[in-house]
């Protein structure tokens, strides 16, 4: 098995993954299998950020589906793929390159390695539903098929193409509106540029020439809408009025393709898992499940680092927990850990890390990206930034047992990833630090900051007169807020002496380490980047409250020495994430200067 094939292997089921050629280029296939299942789920994910947003609910229904409950499915499982096409999470390419028609292509070219099962269902989510139903006769063709399942479908291409423009008009701070005259990069007149994703022109008119009709034989299609009121839109009531043998679903359940951090899909995850199942049971009581392994598609790589431009894909265990790393190799010895911020999955938001590590590479520098457990592929339940700390302190046995010997480490982390690699550094050992907007939030720290960056501006701001003046303030509630802000900003302060305790080392439980408050936290990854004396490269967004919270904590008289030894970037304009328009080049930039100083 090659390192681009290798799985992370539990008694349960494997997680594993493999790049695929395809016809631009490399892209990521992702695979949740046990040994004796039989059946198989392709999913379809949705578009852009959205991808990134279901990408947990996704991984939660594959573990559900791959591993086998023998009493409820005499032994059966269903394994589950899940591709990122071209230009998309972890795969290879721009967004701005993508083409419908090649993700087409590179699709039914792989699903004859499916062809062994003895049925494959398959999903579409979102976006991902439109392209189901214009691929479905293409797939009918090539596989044994099962059922069809459609979660929240997108299926109007033309409203679908309007809310990307009206996102590019009056979207987030930092977009195409109002990107800031000092950017260093242009973006093509043939692009949409949409929260951190450059989109093209010319996906309008192959989205427009998408056939998302519904087949004429909908008999074995499932239709999912999750809402809060437990109730199908008017839209959908209005299908299923046009066709009432249409098996349409509403479930309780949030929005969970617009939100990174874990929401309640339960309902929706039950629902899927009790259809594909029953249909299972019912299609071959009594048959034996086979061993079926796809076809493995040719190597990329014999062994870590012969390739220096194709990425690897590597197992981990994170404190007993599986998770993927996606490697990129480059010349220099120097290894680049990204440190995820959040909720946050190895392709980043609007896929900055995969976009980091790819420029690092052509600059010369290896980087290695993975999901912390609970995210992302990865197993296990969500936890915060101090669990996260903990899982840390795995990784130096992870990379001697790949690498087999000790390489110069270069943390990087965005917010509480920074926080996070700061936490577990004393385990670590990095050789350098790049940090972008730490996570620094102490309550009189929050309460200072909150008064001069968020007060102070409402004061000049022209919206908050008008709804002071049209009553539409609740002048009270303001102020109430206010003068919580003012007594948190004027309490006395000081570190918690309490909380220099070590990190313990890792045992087989996340949880054995100390206790810690998030406050407590905090003060401790200061106190950690303190004792340190490794170069440290800090970017600071100007338009985000979480760089303006360390920008404040470190004007502090015992704090002041450690902006003054490090290389410090602001970016004007920019938001948490560099979403805006050349934000994160110019931190692509910043970075390979401050990565090329080490090396020399």
């Amino acid at each position: 098995m090659t390192p681009n094939q290798q799985s992370a292997m539990t008694s349960r089921f494997t997680l594993d993954a493999e790049y695929i050629q395809g016809g631009q280029g490399l892209w990521l296939l992702t695979h949740w299998r046990a040994a004796n299942n039989s059946t198989a789920l392709l999913i379809l994910p949705p578009f852009a950020e959205e991808m990134n947003c279901c990408r947990r609910v996704f991984a939660t229904l594959a573990t559900m589906l791959v591993t086998t409950d023998t009493a409820a499915t005499s032994g059966k499982g269903i394994d589950c793929f899940l591709p990122d096409f071209y230009g998309t999470g972890d795969s290879e390419g721009d967004f701005h390159n993508i083409s419908l028609q090649q993700w087409r292509q590179d699709v039914l070219s792989f699903l004859p390695q499916l062809a062994g099962y003895q049925q494959v269902h398959v999903l579409g989510c979102r976006f991902g539903a439109a392209l189901l139903l214009d691929w479905l006769s293409d797939i009918r063709q090539i596989l044994p098929f099962g059922q069809v399942m459609l979660w929240q479908p997108q299926l109007d291409a033309r409203r679908f193409w309007q809310q990307l423009q009206r996102l590019q008009q009056f979207g987030e701070p930092g977009g195409q509106a109002d990107a800031s005259a000092a950017n260093t990069a242009t973006i093509p007149a043939e692009t949409l540029y949409v929260a951190g994703y450059e989109i093209p022109l010319s996906l309008q008119s192959e989205a427009l020439a998408l056939n998302s009709q519904l087949p004429a034989d909908v008999s074995q299609l499932y239709w999912f809408e999750s809402t809060l009121s437990g109730q199908l839109s008017p839209a959908s009531l209005k299908l299923q009025q046009n066709h009432p043998e249409l098996l349409m679903q509403a479930l309780n359940g949030q929005p969970y393709w617009l939100s990174q951090e874990p929401v309640d899909n339960q309902a929706l995850l039950d629902a899927t898992v009790a259809v594909l199942r029953g249909f299972a049971a019912k299609s071959s009581p009594t048959s034996k499940a086979k061993s079926v392994t796809p076809a493995i598609t040719r190597s990329i790589a014999t062994v870590i680092t012969a390739n220096i431009t194709a990425p690897q894909i590597i197992p981990l265990q994170l404190c007993g927990k599986q998770s993927l790393g996606i490697y990129l190799a480059a010349a220099s010895d120097l290894l680049i850990v990204m440190v995820n911020g959040g909720a946050q999955t190895k392709a980043g938001s609007h896929r900055m890390q995969q976009q980091l590590a790819w420029h690092w590479q052509q600059a010369g520098f290896a980087s290695l990206r993975f999901d912390f457990p609970g995210f992302g592929d990865a197993e296990g339940s969500a936890g915060d930034f101090i669990d996260h700390a903990r899982y840390l302190t795995a990784l130096p046995a992870e990379l001697q047992r790949v690498f087999g010997k000790r390489r110069p480490v270069v943390l990087f982390g965005l917010c509480d990833g920074a926080t996070a690699a700061l936490l577990a550094s004393h385990v670590l050992q990095p050789d350098a630090l790049l940090l972008l907007n730490p996570w620094c939030r102490l309550q009189q720290n929050h309460a200072r900051t909150m008064l001069k960056f968020y007060y102070l501006q409402r004061l000049v701001s022209k919206e908050f007169w008008q709804k002071l003046l049209t009553g539409r303030l609740k002048l009270t509630t303001s102020i109430a807020s206010l003068q919580r802000f003012l007594q948190a900003s004027a309490a006395e302060h000081h570190f918690d002496q309490q909380t220099t305790e070590k990190l313990a080392e890792p045992d087989s439980k996340p949880h054995g380490l100390p206790a810690l408050s998030p406050d407590q936290a905090v003060l401790q990854a200061i106190e950690r980047w303190q004792s340190m004396s490794v170069p440290v490269h800090l970017t600071l967004s100007s338009a985000d409250l979480t760089a303006a919270e360390c920008a404040e904590l470190l004007k502090r008289a015992d704090l002041q020495h450690l902006r003054e030894q490090a290389d410090c970037l602001e970016i004007a304009g920019a938001n948490h994430t560099l979403s805006g328009e050349g934000h994160l080049a110019v931190l692509m930039q910043a970075s390979v200067n401050f990565l090329r100083r080490l090396a020399a």
